[in-house]
């Protein structure tokens, strides 16, 4: 019996819905079955217990459980309703502090799959709610610690209307989000789910396959370029070379197509991204943008921007607009490093914009999160640890600020012969595996093509179509584009020009979030 998993928001947490076979007799559901969920979990289970709750609305939670004794979990609900919520405590995460919630029941046949370093909670929709929750680790008291139901920073949005949880003397007195910070730091997390091992592409395609044979294929992560221009020439970027698209922003009425037909897979949408090759301070509607993604209910909205246009009023328009992550590419600790490789940027301004930005955040307690990269390359190396040492006095780690750090890859193959920036970063055991990129991202230039992956977006060469004569999703599930995911699962793809060339794999096992 098949078994349709669907990732969560959350990278590590997986929605499973399983098949019911029925006749006159009544029905048949298998609800566990190894070999589906070690395929994408690793889980070994050794306890299975069910919690009972007698009452609708009963708040219990946000339960953590501290190493040696954290748990992964398989949370089934076996009689009522149960609103079930994560908050992702994993350290590196780029989604620290973020929360996902979903309701479980036996009629929407659905559990949730959770790997460790999440805190768990939970609300009950109904009397009598029972819920089966299998852990791949034994339960010590010793080892379990909590975080307050309706925390401040969290914000949860607990479906109550109006009506007063009945919870625990003992949950009462847990402690907030902040002082689990500020004690624990986080916790550990499968890597596998960070971003940060080198085999992370291999563990990630079978995933991506699963889902591609379960179900229509929907992307975990959404790029929308909303301008291809850009007012720097680092030269470890392609946007200066030669290229058959035309300069300039995606026309308003495309955008919004893109957006509104979007909308009825905005819950398996992990990210959405509004950048690309170009900066998004040149778009001058790049602020209506963010505000119409948001209002039409996407709830992780980033940009990446040089920050050079990030003015006071810039500033205050990001967050006005309801921007979910800041990204400040700054590739240098010092302003000769800064400058020879973020050609057309100063390094007083850029530093000034960022940190007058972290500020005004923090004043008026806006929700954005920021994370100041670093893309690691001959020219900067030695500058790591002076750069971490100076931002992390800067970012605010209780808000969900963090850093990281990549190495410089070759997009595809066009900046190949910039050994002096690459240092010839390859692995060729890495770059042979099937990419997981060209089954979780959805990359849209600004005129409107898809092309098969994000290294592509100089020319858009291997082209899948285009969003103005089909959605974006029909698009991302078209003839073309299931040709080169199977040249890619039968170990060909340096067939393929733009992938023979490409390091982005090697690039991603060397990403680290601090």
């Amino acid at each position: 019996m098949k078994m349709k998993i669907f990732p969560r928001k959350l990278s590590g947490a997986f929605e499973v819905v399983t098949e019911v076979f029925s006749d006159n007799r009544g029905s048949m559901e298998r609800i566990y079955d190894k070999s589906i969920f070690e395929s994408f979990t690793g889980f070994d289970f050794v306890q299975d217990s069910l919690s009972y709750t007698k009452k609708k609305n009963t708040v219990r939670g946000f339960h953590v459980s501290l190493p040696p004794s954290q748990e992964g979990k398989i949370i089934t609900a076996a009689h009522g309703k149960m609103l079930w919520v994560i908050v992702d405590i994993r350290k590196g995460s780029h989604t620290f502090g973020q929360w996902d919630m979903i309701v479980l029941s036996p009629e929407k046949r659905n559990m949730l799959c959770v790997t460790r370093g999440f805190a768990h909670g939970c609300l009950s929709l109904t009397d009598d709610a029972c819920v089966s929750i299998k852990a791949d680790n034994s339960f010590s008291d010793e080892h379990v610690t909590g975080i307050i139901w309706n925390d401040p920073t969290l914000k949860i949005d607990w479906p109550l209307n109006g009506a007063e949880p009945i919870i625990s003397e003992a949950h009462r007195k847990l402690g907030t989000f902040a002082d689990f910070v500020n004690k624990y730091g986080g916790l550990p997390g499968e890597t596998k789910y960070l971003n940060v091992v080198p085999n992370y592409s291999a563990e990630r395609v079978p995933t991506a396959r699963m889902r591609f044979e379960n179900s229509l294929l929907i992307p975990r992560r959404v790029t929308i370029e909303t301008i291809f221009e850009c007012n720097f020439h680092c030269p470890m970027c392609p946007i200066d070379l030669p290229s058959r698209r035309t300069k300039g922003p995606m026309e308003w009425d495309l955008y919004k197509k893109i957006i509104d037909e979007l909308v009825p897979y905005r819950e398996h949408i992990e990210m959405m991204d509004l950048f690309s090759l170009g900066e998004p301070l040149m778009d001058r509607l790049i602020f209506k943008r963010i505000k119409y993604a948001k209002d039409t209910g996407f709830k992780n909205l980033g940009i990446s921007t040089n920050a050079s246009l990030l003015t006071a009023r810039n500033q205050k328009l990001f967050f006005e607009s309801g921007i979910d992550n800041i990204i400040f590419s700054i590739d240098g600790a010092t302003k000769e490093t800064y400058e020879a490789i973020r050609v057309g940027g100063n390094f007083e301004k850029v530093i000034a914009n960022c940190t007058s930005a972290i500020a005004l955040r923090n004043k008026g307690n806006y929700k954005t999160k920021f994370l100041v990269r670093f893309t690691r390359q001959d020219k900067n190396r030695r500058e790591w640890p002076e750069f971490c040492k100076f931002w992390e006095s800067k970012i605010d780690r209780s808000r969900g600020d963090f850093l990281g750090v990549y190495e410089a890859h070759t997009w595809g193959g066009t900046t190949g012969n910039k050994n002096d920036i690459l240092h010839n970063g390859r692995d060729e055991a890495i770059e042979k595996l099937p990419c997981y990129l060209i089954y979780d991202i959805l990359n849209i230039l600004a005129d409107g093509t898809v092309p098969m992956c994000h290294e592509d977006w100089l020319n858009g060469g291997y082209n899948c179509g285009n969003v103005k004569d089909a959605g974006p999703i029909e698009v991302f599930n078209s003839s073309k584009y299931r040709k080169y995911r199977e040249i890619h699962s039968a170990g060909d793809k340096a067939k393929m020009k733009i992938c023979k060339g490409c390091t982005v794999l090697y690039s991603e096992s060397t990403k680290q979030y601090f």
